[in-house]
């Protein structure tokens, strides 16, 4: 399977456990982050990781809420890096261009 139609899958997935569990989406906080990361949705990936480990930590799963919001602190780490080479690059495009 391409890569972008597992992004594609994953999008669909996300979605399909978003409506299907609309009334308490917190049971699956932890799998939408994953389909979402996979779709490449950086930032509900990050929003579902937080609620995540907020979940974890009401019912005293320190280690797994530490690890829900590492890695939570890591995508959105990832993410800013990205977003700076990007606005970068194109920065340099337009002032070549002019």
């Amino acid at each position: 399977m391409l890569f972008s139609q597992r992004r594609q899958l994953h999008r669909k997935l996300a979605e399909w456990i978003e409506s299907s569990n609309s009334e308490d989406l917190s049971p699956h906080f932890a799998t939408l982050a994953n389909h979402w990361q996979n779709a490449d949705d950086t930032a509900k990936a990050i929003d579902y990781l937080e609620k995540a480990g907020q979940s974890a930590l009401q019912i005293g799963d320190y280690e797994q809420a530490e690890r829900y919001f590492k890695e939570c602190l890591e995508l959105d780490a990832t993410a800013a890096v990205l977003s700076a080479e990007f606005f970068e690059k194109k920065l340099k495009r337009e002032q070549a261009s002019t």
